[in-house]
C-alpha cells in the first residue's frame, strides 16, 4: 500500500478523533429545568409586557368579515371564564411508548412533551422535552380571536377535562386516547378542544369547536401563536433555530437572527412549524389550509413566536363549527415525518441538490445502523451510543472501498 494513502488515512482519523474531543468538551450543558416534573405547572403564555394587561369582559358584537384585521402579539387580551370562582389548574399525563405528554386545564394546552428516545446528554437521564418547562413556549396550541372590536386569547381560560385520571397510558392494546376538554366564556362563547394521541406517531390530532348561545351570527378570525424558547446560536446545544413553513407546495425558512418583524409569508400554508437541527413542532393544517404567518422578531425575554391565521370562521346563533388540524411534536427524523404525513418530510432537508440528499440519507442510514447495533453472519455487533465513534468507523469504510480507485 502506498505510504501517502497510509499516512492520509492515520491524518483523516486523527482530525476526526480530535474534532470530537474538542466538540464534546467545549459543548455547554443545556440549561437547568426551572421546575420539577411532577408540578406539570405551564408557562405564562403572555410576554412580560402584557402581563398587565386587564381581562376583558367586553362582548362581541361584530358580524362583520374580520379577515382584513390581523391580530398583533402584543394586542391579545386573555378570555375570561364565567364562572364566579376560577377552578384549580388540573394536569393530566400521557404515557406512550414514544413520548410523555402533559396537558394543563389553564388555557388547555400541552405544557410539556418529553421525547422518549432522545437525551439532552448521551449519558445523561434527562430526556429531551419539546416544552421547557417554566419556560415561555408552553402554547400547544392556544386560540386566538379576532374580531373588528377586539383581539381575545384563551390563554388564561379554564378549561374542564372530561376524564378523573391523572395519567394514562398508550400502547399494551391502546393505540389511541382522546382527551376533550370545554370551557365556557363570559362572552357567553363555548370552547371545546379534542386532542387524538397516539402510540405509534409523533402526530396529534386536534380540533376545537366553536359554539354560541348568542341569537345572533357571530364571525372570529381565527390565529393561533406558537413559540419556542430562543438563546440565540452559536452557545446553545440545539441551535439553527428557524421557522419553516411548507407555503404552496414549496419549504421556505427564516431563520430567527435574520427576523426583522414584518415578514408575513402568504397563501397556501399546509404547515407551519419552529425548528432546530434535531427537532421540530408544527401546526399541520390539512384539511383547511392556513393563510398567513406572521414572523416576530425574537425579543429579550427570550421567546421566538410566530402567528399563524387560520382564516374566518362563521359561528351561526344557536350552533357550533367545528375546525381539524394536526400538532406534530417530534424528531426530525424521516421515518417519523413520513409516518406523520401532510408532506412533513420536506422539514428535513440536506442541501438544494437531490444528489447529495440521496448521498446523505445512506450516510445517515450507516451511522444510525452503526450506533444501535447489529447481528452480521451470527455475530453480533454491540452498538457504539457514540456518533463519533461512528463516523470514524464510516470513513474507514469509504476509504477502505476507494482504495482501488486512490492507488490507481
Amino acid at each position: 500500500m502506498d505510504r501517502n494513502l497510509i499516512l492520509a488515512i492515520v491524518l483523516s482519523v486523527a482530525v476526526i478523533v480530535g474534532f470530537q474531543y474538542f466538540f464534546q468538551s467545549f459543548s455547554p450543558p443545556p440549561p437547568p429545568e426551572k421546575i420539577s416534573e411532577s408540578t406539570g405547572s405551564p408557562a405564562s403564555e403572555s410576554r412580560k409586557s402584557e402581563a398587565t394587561l386587564p381581562q376583558s369582559d367586553q362582548t362581541v358584537q361584530s358580524q362583520q368579515q374580520p379577515a382584513e384585521v390581523t391580530p398583533s402579539p402584543g394586542s391579545i387580551k386573555p378570555l375570561e371564564t364565567s364562572l364566579s370562582e376560577p377552578l384549580k389548574e388540573r394536569t393530566i399525563k400521557i404515557d406512550s411508548p414514544l413520548y410523555e405528554a402533559i396537558l394543563s386545564s389553564t388555557g388547555g394546552r400541552i405544557v410539556s412533551f418529553k421525547l422518549k428516545k432522545y437525551r439532552v446528554l448521551v449519558d445523561a437521564p434527562e430526556l429531551v422535552n419539546l416544552f421547557e418547562p417554566g419556560g415561555p413556549d408552553t402554547a400547544g396550541p392556544s386560540i386566538v380571536l379576532t374580531t373588528r372590536e377586539d383581539t381575545f386569547s384563551d390563554s388564561r381560560l379554564t378549561y374542564v377535562i372530561d376524564l378523573n385520571e391523572k395519567e394514562m397510558q398508550l400502547g399494551q392494546g391502546r393505540a389511541s386516547l382522546v382527551v376533550t376538554m370545554s370551557a365556557k366564556t363570559s362572552l357567553g362563547l363555548t370552547i371545546q378542544k379534542k386532542f387524538t394521541f397516539h402510540a405509534e406517531s409523533y402526530l396529534i390530532d386536534f380540533s376545537f369547536v366553536l359554539a354560541s348561545e348568542s341569537s345572533e351570527n357571530k364571525n372570529y378570525l381565527v390565529s393561533l401563536p406558537w413559540k419556542k424558547v430562543y438563546r440565540g446560536e452559536g452557545d446553545v446545544q440545539f441551535a439553527w433555530n428557524s421557522v419553516e413553513i411548507l407555503l404552496n407546495d414549496q419549504l421556505k425558512d427564516y431563520y430567527f437572527k435574520n427576523i426583522k418583524g414584518d415578514e408575513e409569508p402568504s397563501g397556501k400554508i399546509r404547515w407551519a412549524g419552529l425548528g432546530d437541527v434535531y427537532f421540530f413542532k408544527a401546526l399541520v393544517f390539512e384539511s383547511q389550509p392556513a393563510n398567513k404567518v406572521t414572523l416576530v422578531k425574537p425579543a429579550n425575554n427570550e421567546v421566538a413566536e410566530i402567528l399563524i391565521r387560520h382564516g374566518a370562521v362563521d359561528v351561526p346563533a344557536g350552533k357550533s363549527v367545528e375546525t381539524k388540524l394536526g400538532i406534530y411534536l417530534g424528531p426530525k427524523q424521516r421515518d417519523a415525518l413520513l409516518a406523520a404525513g401532510s408532506d412533513l418530510s420536506q422539514a428535513l432537508f440536506y442541501s438544494t441538490y437531490k444528489i447529495l440528499d440521496i448521498m446523505s440519507e445512506y450516510l445517515m442510514a450507516f451511522l444510525r445502523f452503526s450506533n444501535s447495533g447489529f447481528t452480521i453472519f451470527g455475530i453480533t455487533i454491540p452498538d457504539t451510543n457514540n456518533y463519533g465513534e461512528d463516523i470514524i468507523q464510516l470513513t474507514i469504510l469509504i476509504k477502505n472501498l476507494l482504495i482501488p480507485l486512490t492507488h490507481k
